[in-house]
């Protein structure tokens, strides 16, 4: 084995919500929308709607199997699409080297806020997570 990663639905315990974008965006999912009308199985996103969302998790590959990794990746999208997610989601560390993977596929790079919480004490909490530097891919 020379590459993996894990495809996860966690729409059971989380809620993603589009509530702002640029107007340009905007305009392409009004369009978007008109567009696939006559097709109610293909899911648009939609301002202020839930967005169903696939995400990778744990991918990784070993040196020189770039290739393999991008593949997995393919077999990821089209899984996302075949079971009617909105989009496939990849969270990068802005300086992984894996960030080259997403160079071609159309996507949204977006931020998005995430809450936390710990039982214990509240103070480490806030250090654990503050300036963490991650980017978040939307892939079609």
């Amino acid at each position: 084995m020379v590459a993996t990663l894990t495809l996860c639905d966690t729409g059971a315990v989380k809620r993603n919500v589009l509530l702002n974008a640029p107007a340009s965006l905007k305009v392409g999912l009004a369009l978007l929308g008109v567009a696939t009308r006559p097709f109610p199985s293909f899911p648009a996103p939609r301002m202020g709607q839930v967005l169903r969302l696939l995400s990778v998790r744990y991918a990784a590959c070993e040196d020189g199997h770039h290739a393999a990794l991008e593949a997995l990746l393919g077999v990821a999208r089209t899984q996302a699409f075949r079971h009617r997610f909105t989009f496939l989601m990849l969270g990068l560390h802005e300086r992984d080297p894996l960030r080259s993977l997403v160079r071609g596929i159309p996507r949204f790079t977006f931020s998005s806020q995430a809450f936390a919480t710990s039982l214990g004490d509240a103070r480490g909490l806030e250090k654990r997570v503050a300036g963490i530097p991650f980017e978040d891919y939307a892939l079609v």
